[in-house]
């Protein structure tokens, strides 16, 4: 019975996110918004993200929505491009290669407790769902994993491109990290932040914001006190969950940003 109450709760809120962008297509687009409605589009689209992910509401502060808001528009300028290198390739390349994959994670994600919506925009801001890709640091697949890591989790150097067995170590590995931050609101958040950043990093970050923490928002207070943390955590770690949001913001909302295509999570069927 919780595993059937579980599956029809993620499929509602792949339902809601998939509703709420098709109502999008009649609205304008984020391009034809003024400034005051894309700050408006972006929170209310953030607290989506966060409800599908968690289940809960994310405290988000208008700081850490102007962080998003950064990768949105980001993603903007990538819209009809004609491009398709890694990491400028044309938005609409990244969804339509997407797509294709959803199915297949959304499964997996789904049996291992972690939520499909995580799933999808994990290996898109990871290679945008290129499994040809190694990092300078030598991580390799569509997830991208380190040796020690992929080991870890039951996959050999080699499996690291089978994307069936990538996506299961992924997911394993997320429901791990959100069990160690299990007692945060934000939990899945810091779980995101640590496969990045590694656990142990991000444990450092909240002991040295201890003080300073605001328990409904964890994400907000290290943003706030930033230049405390490593210089990894500043340059790479604090931008990873604002980038997250931003992919599920245009992914579940193509048509808002002038993309005809469908919202990914609608695309669980091969």
């Amino acid at each position: 019975m919780k595993i059937l109450t579980k599956r029809f709760s993620l499929l509602l809120t792949i339902l809601f996110l998939a509703v709420t962008a098709t109502t999008a297509q009649t609205a304008k687009t984020y391009q034809q918004m003024n400034g005051d409605e894309q700050k408006v589009f972006i929170a209310e689209h953030s607290a989506k993200v966060a409800k599908a992910i968690s289940n809960r509401d994310y405290a988000l502060t208008e700081e850490y929505r102007w962080l998003i808001k950064q990768y949105v528009d980001a993603y903007l300028r990538r819209v009809n491009n004609g491009k398709t290198e890694a990491g400028r390739s044309d938005i609409k390349l990244v969804l339509e290669r997407g797509s294709q994959h959803v199915p297949t994670i959304t499964k997996i994600f789904e049996a291992n407790g972690v939520s499909p919506i995580i799933g999808i925009y994990l290996p898109m801001i990871e290679s945008e769902f290129r499994n040809d890709l190694t990092s300078p640091m030598g991580a390799i697949g569509m997830f991208q994993f380190l040796a020690p890591t992929a080991q870890k989790y039951g996959l050999t150097p080699e499996e690291r491109t089978d994307i069936e067995k990538s996506a299961t170590a992924a997911a394993k590995f997320l429901a791990e990290l959100q069990n160690t931050f299990s007692s945060d609101a934000m939990k899945e958040a810091l779980a995101l932040t640590a496969y990045n950043q590694g656990p142990r990093a991000v444990k450092e970050s909240l002991q040295v914001i201890s003080e300073e923490k605001d328990k409904s928002c964890t994400l907000c207070s290290l943003n706030a006190n930033k230049t405390r943390l490593s210089q990894n955590m500043q340059t790479e770690g604090l931008k990873y969950v604002p980038m997250f949001f931003a992919a599920a913001i245009v992914g579940e909302n193509p048509q808002s940003f002038g993309i005809q295509l469908n919202p990914l999570s609608s695309y669980t069927q091969k």
